[in-house]
């Protein structure tokens, strides 16, 4: 029986190992993440980002790219903070990076003395708009923090890999950082298809703790450094009961931290669903088949309602 056991783990262990060895070249990454290449492969992609250890990918900075070296989008308002000026940032994905909702907020504080500047970028997490921001837009040392959170920013810490052609590929793991190790992951097939194999078992275990822990280092920077800190959390564009379960939970899991932590938040799903009374869910949506980003009508009376609610106001004054 002993032979037999040990015959049948050295076989394994030789299977797993010639494993690694064909797969490593492919840094193949199975069920256990999110993979994309486009931002770091693509002619436009190069053009406009640049890998990054710790944030997968950020953007290019300077006067010839979209971003300054601050990590905001190039605006009219100068560096130097006015005496009396409301200088507010907005943070986010995509959804942030098209800039409707600030747009609309523009033109309707245009004679109010109020900078917007937008932070952006897309397809980021919310982990990753924490570290951008440590990094490159808390120089603007804005007087509000606006955090523009839609359901996907729960994916966690990035690691970069390099797929069978040299390119870069921005992996997102399903899993919280304490329970998965960086280096293995991107140094291991095998460990990646164990990771696959937890998944299916246990769920995206740690990543709600993840998001409560960024979201407590926003409100530690707000304290430390004097700003204002809100979330303003996107919906998905239809009717609850057609939301997939997945998002259904991420939004369950978000406001219920929000509100353990006692974060001001502006909750848009109830809005929408006001909005959704007087016209078809296509409305909300820049195209048909996209649940995420709102439409230019709607993000005009999504500004609105921020407005009417409190968005850029002092709740201490």
């Amino acid at each position: 029986m002993w032979i037999n056991l040990s015959l049948i783990l050295g076989g394994t262990l030789v299977g797993l190992l010639v494993f690694e060895i064909a797969a490593r070249p492919l840094n193949l990454v199975f069920d256990s993440a999110h993979a994309s290449k486009e931002l770091l492969s693509s002619p436009t992609g190069r053009q406009e980002y640049q890998k990054d250890p710790e944030l997968g990918y950020i953007p290019k900075m300077g006067p010839q790219y979209k971003y300054s070296t601050w990590g905001a989008k190039h605006n009219q308002h100068p560096r130097e903070k006015r005496p009396g000026w409301l200088r507010v940032l907005f943070l986010g994905d995509s959804i942030t990076d098209i800039g409707y909702t600030q747009d609309s907020l523009e033109k309707l504080c245009q004679d109010r003395p109020i900078e917007f500047w937008n932070c952006g970028v897309g397809g980021y997490s919310t982990f990753q708009e924490l570290k951008y921001f440590q990094r490159y837009c808390s120089q603007a040392e804005p007087d509000l923090l606006v955090l523009n959170f839609y359901l996907n920013d729960f994916d966690g810490s990035p690691v970069v890999l390099k797929d069978e052609d040299d390119d870069f590929v921005f992996v997102t793991p399903y899993l919280g950082q304490e329970h998965f190790h960086p280096w293995w992951f991107k140094n291991s097939a095998v460990y990646r298809l164990f990771l696959s194999l937890k998944i299916m078992f246990s769920g995206r275990i740690g990543l709600t703790q993840d998001m409560k822990k960024s979201l407590q280092e926003f409100t530690a920077a707000a304290e430390r450094e004097g700003f204002r800190f809100k979330v303003v959390v996107y919906p998905w564009l239809d009717r609850f009961d057609r939301w997939p379960a997945k998002h259904r939970q991420q939004y369950l899991d978000i406001i219920a931290l929000l509100q353990e932590l006692e974060i001001q938040h502006f909750n848009l799903k109830p809005f929408l669903e006001s909005r959704l009374n007087n016209h078809p869910p296509e409305w909300t949506r820049v195209s048909n088949e996209d649940f995420v980003h709102p439409s230019r009508e709607f993000c005009e009376q999504i500004a609105r309602y921020l407005l009417a609610e409190g968005l850029l106001e002092d709740p201490g004054s």
